[in-house]
């Protein structure tokens, strides 16, 4: 019982602490979550290029460009002997006609320069589809080497552009630690500043509980909550923010990506992103009240 009233008042006399400093609680809610809402959109956006990007790296194409002597039986005995690979899942035979009219198709405003040229310019191919797991750059260029012959023009992969969106990948990642670490530092020096002015508002009060008895742990306790609140409402409002935005976009981002991307589609953060991003608005509002108060029981004797 006498824990349950020690609580009780602890809880209650944080949440006096702020409606007594409402601008300023206003203020610092605001601020966390103008930080969380940057963060979490910058953590959005990289989770659906790593997602992207994913479903790229199982889906290894390998286009050979065959020279225009080769004829089509030809080349589907080609086909069926680098079928016989063991990294080779699927394979199919693109003539140059159906090249033409795939391109045609997909830029049709170059139909008529095409036209013009009174030939087709386009080779046939042989498209291969690689082993899931094979998504490593030596293991594919191995096997690209180990297939040439002299009836390829050229010999063209995916994951080329892949490994370079990769290294792109790891320069957003840490561009988004870089932007965390100020926004977090910028949060928590909000916050520590906040409960600071409330704090020296009411030293009057804390000499008195201290004459009385009363623990600096006591007296911190209610600072901590209101941290924590207030980080956590800065959190939950900035991800409230982030998932009406997400609404609004997602149909024209959803449309343009599956026009350009084929399957990849714009997905909004799983729940334990967003459980990561409260309980992180909730360790700097912690960690903020934290720094204002570790010698509060001094300041308040001075």
């Amino acid at each position: 019982m006498v824990l349950g009233q020690y609580i009780r008042y602890l809880v209650v006399r944080a949440f006096q602490n702020i409606r007594e400093n409402k601008f300023l609680t206003v203020v610092t809610v605001a601020v966390i979550t103008v930080s969380m809402l940057l963060f979490s959109s910058f953590l959005l956006l990289y989770f659906n290029l790593a997602n992207a990007l994913e479903n790229w790296g199982h889906d290894v194409q390998v286009s050979i460009y065959l020279r225009d002597s080769v004829s089509e039986t030809e080349a589907r005995a080609i086909m069926a002997e680098l079928e016989t690979h063991q990294e080779v899942t699927a394979s199919s035979y693109v003539s140059k006609e159906e090249a033409l009219e795939s391109f045609s198709r997909s830029l049709s405003g170059v139909a008529g320069i095409i036209d013009d040229l009174g030939t087709n310019p386009l080779p046939a191919s042989i498209e291969l589809t690689l082993r899931d797991d094979l998504a490593d750059t030596a293991a594919i260029e191995a096997f690209v080497d180990s297939i040439d012959r002299q009836e390829f023009e050229d010999v063209d992969w995916s994951q080329e552009w892949v490994e370079k969106f990769y290294a792109f990948l790891d320069l957003l990642r840490w561009s988004g630690i870089v932007l965390a670490g100020l926004l977090a530092s910028a949060s928590v020096f909000i916050i520590s500043q906040t409960i600071k002015l409330g704090f020296y508002a009411r030293r009057d009060e804390f000499e008195i509980l201290e004459l009385v008895g009363a623990t600096g742990l006591f007296i911190r306790i209610p600072f901590l909550i209101e941290g924590i609140v207030q980080g956590l409402t800065g959190a939950m409002a900035a991800e409230v923010l982030l998932f009406v935005a997400y609404r609004i976009v997602h149909g024209i981002l959803d449309t343009g990506l599956q026009e350009t991307l084929g399957a990849i589609s714009f997905r909004f953060l799983p729940s334990s992103y967003l459980a990561g991003i409260v309980l992180g608005g909730m360790g700097l509002g912690l960690l903020g009240s934290i720094l204002s108060v570790r010698k509060v029981v001094r300041v308040g004797a001075d």
